[in-house]
């Protein structure tokens, strides 16, 4: 048995300090963490990743990081996909990384959204838009909706038709919804991480624009999102781990409710990363029946490990390992789901949901929590 102390720093995501995020790691480090799980954003995860190596390197430690919550590919594959033997010590246990979300998004839109929903509705061709905040991790996003997105189709189904990248702080994305609507989008694919999306959410309801939002947005995870919105966010579809207290494994539903009987709020995608993060790291000390670093290492790149959104196992480069981004979900590693805010007009019913508002799984929609 042993005695597990939370220690805890502040890595300064936001607003953003990546000086700080450093000497907060470091100061983990100092403190004699032998595990480290965070790194939100990926300007400050690099920071992190190198106070870390720096502290392993000087020291001969190998304290263990595990990321949750930084989706860019290169996080994992330019360190050790590139160079094993320095970075060993380094998993991502959350997300998926951004290729993966991406194809999620995708697979939500090329195997059911478009050819099932807005092909009978708009006929040819499906004009698709795309709007992301500024940063690393959407760049390959936006390449695959204005490059890759229409070829999925035969020629003339799907067209490309706008793509915008706001700075983050935007306030007013009327200018980027009016380029959208002139282009012609009957959908909008998004990727904020940021809050600013709150703005983009409530001026798109304002603006009773026609497209459909479908994407990434952080802080449409809150559940108080139709407060934050006044209920703008009603039909946003987004990517998530789950829905409203989604049964996606045996485990799932217990972690919600108490984290809503604790917190009184709905977990983020970065505490079900942490409780996953929690929950490999103790079969792996189990297994491995030491704290030495090394046998820790070489059991978390072999186990597999039942978590709260499916099988979580590392690829051979340390990332989260995820098979499925469609419409189905057959095998049961962790995968993102894609979720539609609804609106059930019972608000008595859905304690602590605001307004009787849910987050309803629609993709994949092969499982009986699916809508």
């Amino acid at each position: 048995e042993y005695q597990v102390e939370l220690v805890f720093a502040d890595e300064h995501a936001y607003p953003m300090d990546e000086a700080k995020a450093y000497d907060s790691a470091m100061s983990l480090c100092l403190e004699g963490c032998k595990f480290i799980i965070g790194g939100f954003r990926t300007e400050v995860t690099w920071k992190i990743i190198e106070a870390i190596r720096d502290y392993n390197e000087a020291t001969g430690s190998k304290v263990i990081f595990l990321i949750n919550g930084a989706s860019t590919d290169a996080l994992i594959s330019e360190t050790v996909g590139k160079d094993y033997s320095r970075y060993k010590w380094l998993f991502r246990i959350n997300p998926i990384n951004s290729t993966m979300l991406g194809k999620t998004v995708f697979g939500y839109l090329t195997g059911y959204l478009i050819p099932k929903k807005l092909l009978p509705m708009w006929g040819t061709p499906v004009k698709v838009g795309c709007l992301v905040e500024d940063l690393a991790w959407t760049v390959g996003i936006g390449y695959f909706v204005m490059n890759i997105l229409p070829t999925l189709f035969p020629a003339g189904t799907v067209e490309s038709v706008y793509y915008g990248r706001s700075p983050p702080g935007t306030t007013n994305f009327v200018p980027y919804l009016d380029a959208a609507k002139t282009a012609g989008a009957h959908v909008l694919v998004i990727a904020y991480t940021l809050p600013d999306a709150t703005n983009l959410v409530m001026q798109w309801h304002q603006g009773q624009y026609k497209f459909l939002l479908v994407g990434i947005d952080v802080w449409g995870q809150h559940g108080n999102y139709p407060d934050i919105t006044g209920g703008a966010c009603e039909y946003e579809i987004l990517e998530d781990f789950a829905g409203t207290r989604t049964p996606l494994t045996p485990i799932a539903v217990q972690f919600w409710d108490h984290y809503v009987g604790n917190f009184s709020s709905w977990p983020l995608y970065t505490a079900w990363g942490a409780y996953n993060g929690f929950m490999v790291l103790k079969k792996a000390l189990e297994t491995a029946g030491t704290l030495d670093p090394d046998k820790v290492i070489s059991q978390l790149e072999v186990q597999e490990t039942l978590v709260l959104n499916g099988k979580a196992k590392f690829t051979s480069t340390h990332d989260v390992y995820s098979d499925e981004y469609g419409a189905t979900w057959q095998h049961g590693y962790t995968r993102a789901v894609m979720y539609q805010w609804i609106n059930t007009g019972n608000s008595a019913n859905s304690k602590p949901y605001t307004h009787g508002f849910i987050k309803n799984v629609v993709c994949p929609v092969d499982q009986t929590f699916s809508r």
